[in-house]
């Protein structure tokens, strides 16, 4: 498994940079990509079907992704951590069509638990909440939505997007692990103040990510593609100047001056529409999915193509 620098990829959400990874056919997109890793062959299907009903779910999403009243779940206990989170991944993955096979969940379950062993090792503290949060928004609720609406589920629920499931004690200015496997790293923070994360492209301390929204023009990467700062409303950081630019709509110029809303695509010199699933592409920034496989847009449900913890939380990991 390719190890991350995990903070480097939390605060590049906030940037909005990261999930564009087809905003520019540029090097700096490919070198992104490449560095962050892929969660391998993944089972995919485009069959799916009606979320799995029991006693912990009170309903969930379908296969259209049309929005849904979010879950209850019960309790999760930290030595129940790994098995829960594996029989309903399987669960999901069956009721959409793309069952992992008769080893689905001793194979998740193993994965969790290294997740688990990791925390353990590093002292780290199990967060009851988040962990239900995160199985019900990441799994249940997502029921069979595909590639192209991931984050919708955690948004719709109003949860914490990134919360830690596993957080560690190292108060803000201390020392902090920074470079984890990222099956691990996706569902922990060796940070105590819910604020900080860790700082590894130079102290490898905790600290916060400064808030104060950085304005046009300001530079918000560094050339190695490490997050500065949150651009501003109607700003985002664009993967070619480094610097904030602002946010344009279909028909309108882009480029180095500006970046095309979350569902357009700079070409040519002008935002266009994303294609859909099926459609003809040669890169992923085509897709709306942002998949692009065998000269097609890819948009499978997310749940079939989950292979790794990291891949419920992650889109660049599917």
């Amino acid at each position: 498994m390719q190890r991350l620098v995990v903070a480097i990829v939390g605060a590049a959400w906030l940037t909005g940079c990261a999930p564009e990874t087809g905003e520019s056919e540029s090097g700096a997109t490919s070198t992104t990509t490449s560095t962050m890793g892929t969660s391998g062959d993944a089972p995919t299907s485009s069959t799916s079907g009606d979320a799995p009903t029991s006693s912990t779910t009170a309903s969930s999403g379908d296969s259209t992704g049309e929005p849904a009243m979010c879950p209850e779940v019960e309790p999760i206990a930290e030595d129940e951590f790994a098995a829960r989170f594996a029989e309903a991944i399987c669960a999901q993955k069956e009721a959409c069509g793309c069952s992992g096979g008769f080893a689905c969940a001793g194979t998740f379950k193993q994965q969790f638990e290294a997740v688990q062993q990791y925390a353990i090792d590093n002292s780290l503290h199990f967060d009851p909440e988040c962990a239900q949060q995160t199985l019900v928004s990441a799994v249940l609720h997502r029921a069979c939505r595909l590639e192209s609406d991931f984050e919708g589920p955690f948004a719709e629920c109003g949860w914490v997007y990134d919360c830690p499931v596993f957080r560690g004690d190292a108060p803000t200015g201390g020392a902090c692990d920074g470079e984890v496997e990222v099956d691990a790293g996706a569902y922990s923070n060796d940070c105590a103040h819910e604020d900080d994360y860790c700082h590894t492209i130079d102290t490898l301390t905790c600290g916060p990510t400064d808030s104060t929204p950085l304005e046009l023009d300001d530079t918000c990467m560094t050339p190695e593609f490490a997050p500065l700062g949150i651009c501003g409303e109607g700003l985002r950081c664009s993967l070619e100047s480094l610097v904030c630019v602002p946010v344009v709509g279909e028909g309108e110029a882009c480029g180095d001056f500006a970046m095309c809303d979350v569902d357009l695509l700079c070409e040519v010199g002008a935002c266009q529409p994303r294609r859909p699933a099926g459609d003809a592409c040669e890169h992923s920034g085509h897709c709306l999915s942002l998949t692009c496989e065998g000269g097609a847009c890819r948009d499978e449900p997310v749940i079939c193509l989950v292979d790794s913890p990291s891949d419920l939380l992650f889109s660049w990991t599917l």
